[in-house]
This record gives structure tokens, sequence and C-alpha cells, in this order.
């Protein structure tokens, strides 16, 4: 028996669903890794319904987990549940249980989860070693779905125990079941059954709703960073402009433009500036983090949301964001972002369709965000006073990954960091861009100082050590970002690949000099420049 047999036998209509697995169509379904305990050729009950989820291999993540659980959020809630039940392996639960605390959906919807061994546990117990980021990804999404899991389900008091001991935050509603199977007693039938049917449904308003029933909304301040790229400035106070969100102001930082053009337009935007109480201030060139920092000194609102001329936000990006910080009282909130390669604007109707590839950082995933910013960008919402009490950005001329560097301190020192799971801009992916031509190695030292802060001398060198070796196996590149048709490989999968291909040309000595001496080749090329 399985949980959906003995929720429809107690008279509840039951919907299963899995993401679509390779190779594969509805009947012919087998055990699925996402919702284990439901064999789904088995059942076969006029009130439950099967469903496979299509995943969504375009998302540029290389972590298929999280594909896996975006895909379901995106399905989920364009449905009408009164209850979803999540497994916590695989944290295919992940981001509706984000969603739902941040007031964006699932207002009225109960959702559960059934705790057990937690996959990184699970493979310590089988004695294997961690190999690239993927293990821990993973572990950071199964730990937030428990932590906001409205019911959590788990066997034992034992299971609850080891989940304290590491370090797993639980909910205030927990129900102790034994696992089910054909010989489950009447009295645990009923403990899994009462707890669907008497469990009262949550009456939750959503953020935007709250948001607009407020007599008071905040003033935020778009701290917005120019340098020499007129054309995309116009485009990006155009995405401004647009904004439904009424209460905001713009500091629009000119970092030493040498353009004529560029002058030009300042000097025909002032008016406009004067007329709306917004700032124009010209500075020498100093760099982001500096330019970042001025607008930010000028700045009046409650929150900062910074910007790059070359970005080009959504019209709900304001709204969207205020309307989530509101709701739950996160100090920083990131976004996903569609990136796109156009001298158009993607809102303009002269740049037709324009391709776009959606990027989703994953969040205040500590333990990855040494080596992959999974935090966001810096197109983001910053309490001011949160700002002010990191102390703003690091300057430092010619080096990027200032954003990177200030959400991990961030969440260093225990502010809350979160991240909409939706596009709120477009994300210009460019060559010449300020972060593909600063230099690869200084960013990634820059981003890793937050860890070594405070460090003893042995635990930075291991630090540093991790690192270094992370990215010559992984991300010889430094992991800038292009535009791709395909979803990006996890660690896993590139080192799978590279070791086919050495073990392919074994054989064959000279040929597999050849690829080592290339590949020696192009990662230093790639290092000097």
């Amino acid at each position: 028996m399985t949980l959906a047999e003995l929720l429809a036998a107690h008279g509840m209509h039951v919907t299963v669903s899995a993401p679509l697995q390779k190779e594969s169509s509805l009947p012919k379904l087998h055990r699925s890794p996402q919702l284990p305990n439901i064999d789904l050729p088995n059942i076969d009950l006029p009130n439950i319904d099967l469903v496979e989820i299509p995943t969504l291999r375009q998302t540029a993540t290389p972590c298929q987990f999280f594909r896996d659980s975006y895909s379901v959020y995106l399905w989920l809630r364009e449905q009408q549940f009164d209850v979803i039940c999540f497994p916590m392996r695989g944290g295919i639960g992940f981001h509706s249980l984000v969603a739902q605390s941040q007031g964006l959906a699932f207002p009225r919807t109960l959702l559960c989860v059934v705790a057990g061994t937690p996959s990184l546990r699970n493979r310590l117990a089988q004695h294997e070693l961690l190999s690239g980021l993927s293990p821990l990804r993973l572990d950071f999404m199964e730990r937030r779905s428990i932590e906001l899991a409205n019911l959590l389900f788990a066997p034992d008091q034992t299971l609850l125990d080891a989940l304290c001991k590491d370090g797993y935050s639980l909910p205030s509603q927990r129900v102790l079941c034994p696992p089910i199977s054909p010989a489950i007693s009447d009295d645990n039938r009923a403990l899994w059954t009462d707890s669907f049917s008497h469990t009262p449904l949550p009456n939750r308003v959503l953020a935007e709703v709250q948001l607009a029933a407020s007599s008071d909304l905040p003033l935020v301040s778009v701290c917005l960073v120019h340098f020499n790229r007129p054309n995309f400035l116009r485009q990006a106070l155009d995405s401004v402009r647009t904004q439904d969100y009424p209460h905001f102001e713009v500091i629009l930082v000119d970092d030493g433009s040498t353009d004529q053009h560029a002058h030009a337009l300042l000097q025909r935007l002032e008016p406009e500036f004067a007329e709306r109480g917004w700032k124009i201030i010209r500075q020498q060139n100093r760099y982001l983090g500096a330019a970042r920092n001025t607008a930010a000194n000028m700045a009046r609102g409650k929150y900062l949301l910074f910007m790059d001329d070359d970005n080009v936000a959504k019209p709900h990006e304001l709204r969207t964001f205020v309307a989530v910080a509101e709701y739950g009282g996160a100090d920083i909130l990131t976004c996903h972002v569609e990136r796109f390669s156009s001298s158009q604007s993607p809102l303009s109707p002269l740049s037709g369709s324009t391709p776009t590839e959606e990027w989703g950082p994953l969040g205040a995933a500590l333990a990855v965000g040494l080596c992959d910013n999974v935090f966001g960008d810096a197109n983001a919402l910053v309490r001011r006073s949160v700002f002010i009490q990191l102390g703003g950005f690091t300057e430092q001329y010619g080096v990027g990954h200032e954003d990177w560097e200030l959400f991990a301190k961030a969440c260093l020192r225990g502010f809350r960091l979160e991240v909409i799971a939706a596009p709120l801009f477009y994300y210009r992916v460019q060559p010449g861009s300020m972060l593909s031509s600063s230099k690869r190695n200084a960013n990634l030292l820059r981003s890793a100082t937050p860890y070594l802060e405070g460090a003893p001398p042995w635990l930075q060198q291991i630090l540093l050590g991790y690192q270094g070796q992370y990215f010559a196996l992984y991300q010889p590149s430094g992991g800038q970002p292009v535009l791709t048709e395909a979803p990006a490989l996890s660690d896993e999968e590139l080192l799978r690949m590279k070791n086919r291909v050495y073990d392919a040309l074994r054989p064959y000595p000279r040929a597999l000099n050849v690829l080592r001496r290339s590949a020696q080749t192009v990662l230093r090329l790639t290092r000097r420049s």
C-alpha cells in the first residue's frame, strides 16, 4: 500500500505527480526516485490521477534537483490543491515551500514534507567521498524544505533527534507516523489520514495583496550605475519609468564616462531628473563598488535596488521585491534573471522575440557559496539599514565580484538573504563587460574574503586550496555567464565526461598528449585574459 492508495481509500481525491524522467512516458513509468514508496503502475483507483511534469531543461543551473523542484513549483502554482505532500529526499518541494513562505503562492494550501534520512548523511554512511558542489546544493534544499514545511511527517523520534543533531530547523507542527506498508495497523492508518483531514489549512494573504492594502508604501532608491553606455542607459531608464510601483527615486551615478554621447544624454536627462526629484551624480572613474556606494550614500529610501546600466527591469520588479520584503522581512532579496545578448531592449516592440535563458540562484547556501555565486546578481533589493551595517561594497578598482562578496558577508553575519523564484529583470551577456574583462583570479579571491575573515591560518589555507582545486578541475574558465542552448552540466557530469575522454584516448598516447597540451594552453590563455 502507498500513501496515495491510503488517502484514496479514505475518500480523498489524490494526484500523484513527479518530474518527467528521461525516455519515459506515463504508461510505462517505474518507481520514481522523487516519490519513493510510490509504484505508479500498481495504483489503479478511480480517484487517483497520475501526472508527469515536464522538466525545464533550459534553466541554467548545474543541479538537476534544482531544475526538477523549479519545474514542479511552476506546475503546482497553476493548480488548486488543499494539501500537497513532498518527500524530503531530493528537495523536490524546495521552490514551492520557499514561494509560500514569501507570500507568492499557495496561501490556502497545506504543504507537508515526509522526512527521511538526508541525502548527505546517506552518502557518508556509505563511505562516499563528496565530489563537487551538487551534494551540498541538495543538502541546502533538503534543509530548507524541512524548515519551511507546514506539517512534517517523521517515522519516529530517533530521526527527528538525528536531524536536530545535524543542525536542521524543524517546524512546530510535527507528526510521528510509521512508514506505510501492507501490514500497517488501523491506528497508524488513522494517524496519516487524520493528519491530512484534521489539520487546519493555512489562511494567508498573498504578499502583493498585503502590499496593495497598505497605506504607507516604503520608498525604494534605485541606485543606477553608468559608464560609457548611453544606448543601454536609455533602455534601463525606460524600464524604470514603466514600473508599476509608484514610490521610488533614482540615483544615477556616472562613473567617469568619457564618451561624448554619454555626456550629452546626461545633460538631456537633467530636467526630467530635477522635476522628479531624482539625482544625477558625476564622479571620476572608481569602478562598480565605489559607484554603488556613492549612490547608496545619497539614497533616502528604506530599500536600495542596485541596477547596472545594461540591465532591463521588468515592469513588476519593484512591486514584487517590495511586497516580498515587507511580507517576510528578508534583509536582502535576489531573484531569477533572464539572460540575453541583444543590443536591443527585450521590452522594445522593435526587438521582436529576443532569445533569453533563465538563470536561478539557490540562496544562502554558504557551503556552496565559496566556489559558486548561489546568492544572486547585484540587481537586488537590500534594506538600507543592513547595507550600512555591512559597510557597503568594498572598493577595489578593476576587480569584480563585489556583489558576491557582499552577499556572502551578509549571510555569514546572520542576515537573511532569500531568492525570489521568478525572473524580475533581463541581464545582458556580452563581450567586453566589466565582469568578463576583469581579472578572473582576483575576482574569485575577492568573493572568498568573507570566508577567510577571522578564520585561523590553517583553515584559510584549506579554504583557498579547495577553491583553487575546484576551479582548476571543474571550471577552468572561472564560471563566467554565457548563453547556451542546453542546461549547465553538474560537477559530476563534467568530471565523468573528462574521464571518459581520457579513457578513450588512453590506448593512443600521442593523441592523449596532444589533448593535454591543448587543454593546458587554453587554460593558460584563459588565465591571462
